[in-house]
């Protein structure tokens, strides 16, 4: 089973949560909720001794339970946070990440999609070699690995292979696997002060590891709701809006929130900059108004294809440039 955010801090707070947990989907959700967690756990004063983090793409899993068996200095729980979780993922998942990859590619998000050509590397089981010796005239090999036609995707099949090869990528350093080392860690069980966090944004819900999880309802999944462009729906952006805004004590009038998409686009990070802006230039204000949009909020440019269908369905849309007063 899965389970919402709400209920697991509040089971964490209680001392009845599980003692691993995964947290997965929109990198900006995830972080939020782990953040969350960290400070349900584990005091601000305490951090220096009973929080490690690792990243999962590169710490060694002998490193990783070797914190976990090891006791805190201070009295309490200890908190092993491994970010990049690199144990769900399956040759089953290839065609989605070479998606996901040109996704992010197209958003601008060069390390995300850096990264997942990284975890595609290993999961397909490449060596340093193979790697170092691949050149753009001879890179059919990479746009197999990433279920492409090179040729269809010029110029940015190109150019994301001319920024993987500017990064240095060392395959020996990369850590696959370590699902059977976690899978034997939850069959012995974990020591009483330990809790472990896992983090990731792409997970293949068919690994036994993750069903073993979601079993334990100890998956957290979150992301928002999607049209068939893979884009997030208007509906879902503008519950993301809502709730930030509420813990502001603040709303937002409708034209105002068409006019705040329309600016931002549809990238959470962005999104929710802008509305760090806006809290702070209404002040005392209850209600974030149009002319408070106007008047602050950066024109990134919302997708055309964003602005397009919001107009097919009858959304006001208003993308002028904010006036200088």
């Amino acid at each position: 089973m899965n389970v919402d955010r709400t209920t697991l801090v509040g089971a964490i707070k209680a001392g009845k949560a599980p003692q691993v947990l995964l947290v997965y989907g929109e990198e900006l959700q995830v972080q939020e909720t782990c953040r969350a967690i960290v400070d349900a756990v584990v005091p601000p004063e305490q951090r220096g001794f009973n929080l490690e983090r690792f990243d999962g793409r590169t710490a060694a899993w002998e490193q990783i339970e070797a914190s976990i068996e090891t006791a805190p200095f201070f009295a309490g729980k200890k908190l092993v946070w491994i970010e990049n979780a690199p144990y769900f993922f399956s040759r089953d998942q290839k065609g989605g990440l070479g998606e996901k990859i040109f996704e992010h590619w197209r958003e601008g998000k060069r390390e995300e999609a850096f990264q997942l050509v990284f975890d595609l590397l290993v999961l397909e089981g490449w060596s340093q070699e193979q790697w170092d010796s691949l050149t753009v005239s001879a890179s059919r090999s990479f746009a197999e690995l990433l279920g492409v036609d090179s040729g269809d995707l010029e110029p940015a099949f190109t150019e994301l292979f001319a920024y993987c090869r500017s990064r240095r990528i060392d395959l020996g350093k990369r850590r696959s696997g370590g699902d059977h080392e976690l899978m034997a860690l939850l069959d012995k069980g974990l020591p009483a002060w330990s809790l472990l966090l896992l983090s990731a944004t792409q997970v293949d819900r068919r690994t036994r590891l993750y069903k073993r999880l979601e079993d334990m309802g100890a998956a957290l999944h979150l992301a928002l709701e999607r049209d068939r462009a893979g884009r997030p729906s208007r509906e879902s952006l503008w519950e993301f809006v809502a709730a930030r805004l509420k813990q502001w004590g603040k709303s937002v009038e409708p034209r105002a929130r068409e006019m705040l998409l329309a600016r931002a686009g549809d990238d959470l990070r962005t999104l929710q900059q802008e509305l760090d802006k806006l809290v702070l230039f209404v002040g005392e204000s209850p209600q974030v108004r149009p002319e408070h949009v106007d008047a602050i909020v950066t024109d990134t440019g919302a997708p055309a294809d964003l602005v397009d269908a919001w107009r097919a369905r009858g959304v006001e849309v208003l993308t002028e440039r904010p006036r200088r007063r």
